[in-house]
């Protein structure tokens, strides 16, 4: 028997999987996303909490390569949500701590798309993840730029300083004033 959720307006309609994941396909694109991605994505954290307890696999991938992780760091909903998202992040770090290092097919972190969209609360909770793994703030997107560089960009000189602090060898070793 099929798992089916009612559509929530994204045009998007119920598809049977055999594993315990529920699954949306688009029909535009033919795309699959599980329950977990979409709840994540509009930062619906009681309902990221109940599929993670229902084991959800918070690892799962759609053709793009998001995790679940990158659909709430790239979220364009409101602020209002920002405490959702926050705790959103959370959740899924705490049930799956290598999220931090997926990249999508871009070549983006989670971290990378939430500076990109400059969710600052979700940047901060993705830094404390990073701070594990520096090297997870090299990840470069299809442009060749990396977090320092979009930090640079937005002229957010306090993300600049907490990036440098966390990886100095994220400037170029040629780059760098000789001591």
């Amino acid at each position: 028997m099929s798992k089916q959720l009612p559509p929530h307006g994204y045009g998007l309609g119920p598809v049977e999987d055999s594993s315990s994941i529920i699954t949306y396909d688009t029909a535009a694109t033919g795309c699959c996303c599980t329950a977990l991605l979409l709840a994540a994505g509009q930062g619906h954290d009681k309902i990221v909490e109940l599929l993670l307890a229902a084991k959800s696999s918070v690892d799962a991938t759609i053709f793009d390569g998001h995790t679940a992780l990158h659909h709430a760091a790239k979220s364009t909903s409101s602020d209002k949500k920002t405490g959702s998202f926050f705790r959103v992040a959370t959740l899924l770090l705490v049930a799956c701590p290598t999220l931090i290092d997926v990249v999508d097919g871009e070549g983006c972190t989670a971290l990378l798309c939430a500076v990109k969209q400059k969710k600052e609360v979700i940047v901060n909770q993705l830094l404390l993840a990073a701070k594990k793994n520096p090297k997870s703030l090299d990840a470069e997107d299809s442009c060749g730029m990396n977090v320092l560089h979009y930090a640079i960009q937005q002229e957010n000189e306090a993300l600049v300083c907490r990036l440098l602090e966390l990886n100095p060898e994220l400037i170029p070793e040629c780059l760098r004033k000789n001591k």
